[in-house]
C-alpha cells in the first residue's frame, strides 16, 4: 500500500497526515548542509507519514485550541492562543516552523532506522490494553492500541534535546517525550 501526504496549510484539512512533504525534506537538510539522498523517496514518505500522524499527535502535548473545533481537524496543527519565543502572537491558520523542523528531524530518525532495517526500542514503560488497529506502510508495519501502551522508538539524546528546545513554547510539561496510546512493531 502506497503511502499518499496530504498536507496540512494551516486550513484544518480533515484527513491531513503531515506538516511536511518529501521537497520539504530534502530542503531541509539540503540548506543545512545534510546529504539525504541515500534516502528513498518512498521510505521518506512513510517517515513523514509516520512522524506526521503519529508521533508529533501522540508525543506531545501541545498548548492552545485546534484552530478549527468545528470540523473533524485531523492533526493538532494549526492552533489558537499561543505565542512563539519571542513573544509573537502565532496565527491561527499557520503550522510554526518549529513543528515543521521537530517533524524533519523525526522523520530523518525514522527513516534512518528504517533504511537500516532496524526496529523502534525507545520504551516508555508499555503496557497493552487493547483497541488494536494495525496499517501496512511503505517501509513500517505499526500497531496502535489504547490507553496506556508505549510508542516504541530509538531516539537519540541529541535530537530529543533539539526537538524539546524547538518545541518547548509550544508543549506542556517538561518531557516532550511522553508517549501514552501507541506501539510500533
Amino acid at each position: 500500500m502506497a503511502v499518499t501526504l496530504v498536507l496540512e496549510d494551516g486550513t484544518g484539512i480533515d484527513d491531513a497526515n503531515t506538516y511536511q512533504l518529501v521537497a520539504d525534506f530534502r530542503t531541509y537538510f539540503d540548506n543545512l548542509g545534510i546529504d539525504t539522498s541515500a534516502l528513498l523517496d518512498a521510505a521518506v514518505t512513510a517517515a513523514l507519514f509516520e512522524t506526521g500522524s503519529c508521533l508529533l499527535e501522540i508525543c506531545f502535548t501541545y498548548k492552545g485550541l485546534i484552530s478549527f473545533p468545528e470540523t473533524p481537524q485531523a492533526l493538532s496543527w494549526p492552533r489558537t492562543g499561543l505565542r512563539d519565543r519571542r513573544g509573537l502572537e502565532v496565527p491561527a491558520d499557520s503550522i510554526p516552523n518549529e513543528i515543521k523542523k521537530a517533524q524533519n528531524e523525526l522523520a530523518r530518525t525514522v527513516a534512518l532506522q528504517a533504511a537500516d532495517g532496524g526496529r523502534y526500542s525507545y520504551s516508555d514503560s508499555p503496557t497493552n490494553t487493547g483497541a488494536e488497529k494495525r496499517n501496512k506502510l511503505d517501509v513500517l508495519e505499526e500497531e496502535f492500541y489504547g490507553p496506556g501502551t508505549a510508542f516504541t522508538i530509538e531516539i537519540s539524546k541529541d535530537v530529543q534535546s533539539f526537538i524539546s528546545k524547538i518545541l518547548r513554547p509550544y508543549i506542556t510539561g517538561g518531557n516532550a517525550f511522553h508517549v501514552t496510546n501507541v506501539a510500533v512493531i
